[in-house]
Protein backbone atom coordinates (compact mmCIF):
# COMPACT_ATOMS: atom_id res chain seq x y z
CA UNK A 1 0.00 0.00 0.00
CA UNK A 2 2.85 2.15 0.67
CA UNK A 3 3.59 1.93 -3.18
CA UNK A 4 0.02 3.32 -4.02
CA UNK A 5 0.33 6.19 -1.41
CA UNK A 6 3.39 7.54 -3.31
CA UNK A 7 1.53 7.45 -6.91
CA UNK A 8 -1.64 9.00 -5.97
CA UNK A 9 -2.75 12.22 -3.84
CA UNK A 10 -3.95 11.90 -0.74
CA UNK A 11 -7.74 12.57 -1.38
CA UNK A 12 -7.29 9.54 -3.75
CA UNK A 13 -5.42 7.04 -1.78
CA UNK A 14 -7.91 7.92 1.35
CA UNK A 15 -10.38 7.14 -0.54
CA UNK A 16 -8.60 3.41 -1.94
CA UNK A 17 -7.33 2.78 2.06
CA UNK A 18 -10.80 2.95 3.58
CA UNK A 19 -11.92 0.60 1.33
CA UNK A 20 -9.09 -1.74 0.50
CA UNK A 21 -6.33 -3.22 2.98
CA UNK A 22 -4.58 -5.41 0.71
CA UNK A 23 -2.32 -3.88 -2.62
CA UNK A 24 -4.50 -5.99 -4.91
CA UNK A 25 -7.87 -4.55 -4.11
CA UNK A 26 -6.69 -1.12 -4.25
CA UNK A 27 -5.44 -1.90 -7.56
CA UNK A 28 -8.51 -3.73 -8.28
CA UNK A 29 -10.51 -0.15 -7.10
CA UNK A 30 -7.76 1.91 -9.51
CA UNK A 31 -8.34 -0.20 -12.19
CA UNK A 32 -12.48 -0.14 -12.11
CA UNK A 33 -12.43 4.00 -11.51
CA UNK A 34 -9.67 4.68 -14.34
CA UNK A 35 -10.77 2.39 -16.92
CA UNK A 36 -13.87 1.06 -16.02
CA UNK A 37 -14.94 -2.24 -16.35
CA UNK A 38 -14.78 -4.62 -18.76
CA UNK A 39 -18.30 -4.08 -20.35
CA UNK A 40 -17.12 -0.08 -20.46
CA UNK A 41 -13.92 -0.64 -22.16
CA UNK A 42 -15.54 -2.77 -25.09
CA UNK A 43 -18.26 -0.50 -25.94
CA UNK A 44 -14.86 2.00 -25.78
CA UNK A 45 -13.41 -0.01 -28.15
CA UNK A 46 -16.78 -0.15 -30.09
CA UNK A 47 -16.87 3.38 -30.63
CA UNK A 48 -12.79 4.12 -31.49
CA UNK A 49 -13.64 1.63 -33.88
CA UNK A 50 -16.76 2.93 -35.26
CA UNK A 51 -15.73 6.73 -35.26
CA UNK A 52 -12.54 5.49 -37.44
CA UNK A 53 -14.96 3.46 -39.84
CA UNK A 54 -16.63 6.85 -40.20
CA UNK A 55 -13.63 9.33 -41.56
CA UNK A 56 -13.61 9.09 -45.02
CA UNK A 57 -12.51 12.03 -47.27
CA UNK A 58 -15.36 14.13 -48.68
CA UNK A 59 -15.22 15.00 -52.82
CA UNK A 60 -13.24 17.98 -52.36
CA UNK A 61 -11.05 17.32 -50.01
CA UNK A 62 -7.76 16.54 -51.38
CA UNK A 63 -4.08 15.82 -50.57
CA UNK A 64 -1.72 18.81 -50.01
Amino acid sequence: MVHVNKLYNQPTFTGIKARATKAKEAWDILKVEYHGDDKVRAINLQTLRRDFENMKMKEKETFA
